[in-house]
């Protein structure tokens, strides 16, 4: 019998889904408001402190009074709360704010099965909304998650899957040998990472035991493989080579930028990609 583990997969909502997404969070947080009241008010009065289940009774039908969501949405929001304020030990937590310069970020939860695949794009509350799928959505079972936007107003589908615990990187370290002439990979080192905010990324990709499998099986296969210097990778346009695109830690955010030379634009990764190949195939060239 196969062991599973829990993994969050996260890819960008096309932008047009936008207007519906935040219709949907305005009314996450008049439902997150409500729950902060009444949570705040059975303590005053009664020294009764409320259990995400305990919710369920004051909010059954409350999708009748909401035009977007439903009550798997609404039965999480108050789960949500009824978690966080028992962490955070107080009696009411802060107010999500729908509009101003104040408003809170996006975010529409939602239980297992309430969305799903269909028809090559993900199916929730009635609506179908477009992604980036760089995970193969289809081939996963869906349980709880939820839509969350970003402080650039982009949102992403966040989803938890259940994936084989036994890691698959032997199987694609293979397949790229097979298929590949040559291979070249960033310097990156993943034991720094471990010691940094980014350990936790780091250990799920395995990177060193990922490059050491590529290494060993280029030997055998007779095929070019080659650590690059990635140093200004992301930050240099592939295409004219000016070193313009985001730096820093705080910018490690940013995953598309434009080239303020040339005007070409760019997805962070794919162009550091491009960049490590060109240094790569300049450095192994005759």
């Amino acid at each position: 019998m196969k062991s599973t583990c829990i993994k969050v997969l996260k890819v960008r909502v096309k932008d047009r889904h936008a207007p519906l997404l935040r219709s949907m969070a305005t009314e996450v947080n008049q439902v997150w408001n409500y729950c902060n009241e009444l949570s705040d008010r059975m303590i005053r009065e009664r020294g009764r402190w409320m259990s995400g289940f305990d919710f369920s009774t004051y909010t059954v039908g409350a999708s009748k009074q909401f035009e977007h969501i439903g009550s798997s949405t609404i039965q999480e929001t108050a789960e949500h709360y009824a978690s966080k304020r028992f962490s955070a030990k107080r009696r009411k937590l802060r107010w999500r704010k729908s509009f101003g310069d104040k408003r809170s970020l996006g975010w529409v939860p939602f239980k297992a099965r309430a969305a799903h695949w269909k028809h090559g794009q993900v199916f929730f509350a009635g609506s179908h909304f477009k992604v980036w799928d760089s995970f193969g959505l289809a081939n996963y079972k869906f349980r709880a998650g939820c839509f969350t936007e970003d402080a650039r107003g982009r949102w992403y589908f966040c989803i938890c899957v259940s994936v084989d615990r036994t890691c698959p990187k032997g199987q694609f370290s293979r397949n790229l040998v097979n298929r590949c002439g040559e291979i070249y990979v960033g310097d990156v080192s993943s034991s720094k990472l471990t010691k940094t905010t980014m350990a936790k990324s780091a250990l799920d990709a395995s990177w060193a035991s990922f490059k050491t499998m590529l290494d060993y099986k280029s030997q055998q296969a007779g095929i070019v493989y080659r650590e690059i210097n990635e140093a200004y990778t992301t930050r240099a346009c592939s295409e004219c080579g000016s070193l313009c695109g985001p730096q820093g830690i705080r910018a490690l955010s940013v995953r598309d930028w434009q080239c303020v030379e040339c005007g070409v634009q760019h997805d962070r990764d794919v162009n550091a990609a491009r960049n490590i190949l060109r240094l790569g195939a300049g450095h192994c060239a005759p």
